[in-house]
């Protein structure tokens, strides 16, 4: 995909490998979505990122390559099961704790979402976003939180892809959640 510096997975080629990371971070994240514990169901210890990796990409490559011999085949291609891409900059935090608590901790203090739902660290080489940013797969069943969280966060570090400047937005060829999205 042209407009991209760098990304994890590599979709220099193809958004094939997007798509694949979002059918397994959904299979991986089904059965672990608890409504009453939104501050630790997605944070399992298995999938948890190594501190200390070299860089914010391999911390990424490493949290997915955890999930690896999970079933993605139950998840339809080109499909989020009724939730929805959040697009996460975490060189632009606060970490003033605000979407924490209004999430109920669904957001850490550093407003990051749960590591079981990182899917993708990408780099645009085009357009307003000049740092990476951390995409990641919200459950239904969390989109309240999430927009709470959303809705407090005065750096706008955390967004929903459709609302961030950022390249993946303009996939022109795919239908994102409950409602197609018009790509810029």
């Amino acid at each position: 995909m042209t407009g991209l510096e760098r990304s994890e997975p590599d979709l220099s080629e193809s958004l094939d490998p997007l798509w694949q990371r979002i059918r397994r971070t959904i299979a991986w994240c089904r059965p672990k979505v608890l409504l009453s514990e939104p501050s630790s169901c997605l944070r399992t210890a298995t999938t948890r990122p190594r501190h200390f990796e070299p860089t914010y990409f391999s911390t990424v490559r490493g949290v997915d390559a955890s999930r690896y011999g999970v079933d993605e085949g139950s998840v339809p291609a080109s499909s989020l099961e009724g939730g929805r891409l959040l697009v996460y900059f975490p060189d632009l935090d606060l970490a003033d704790g605000a979407a924490e608590a209004e999430s109920r901790g669904y957001f850490d203090v550093n407003n990051a979402p749960p590591w079981d739902t990182w899917i993708a660290l990408v780099l645009d080489a085009v357009g307003n976003a000049k740092s990476p940013y951390l995409v990641s797969w919200v459950p239904e069943e969390f989109l309240d939180a999430a927009q709470r969280g959303i809705d407090v966060n005065p750096e706008q570090c955390i967004l929903w892809i459709e609302d961030a400047d950022v390249q993946l937005r303009r996939v022109p060829d795919r239908v994102i959640g409950r409602r197609p999205i018009t790509w810029r």
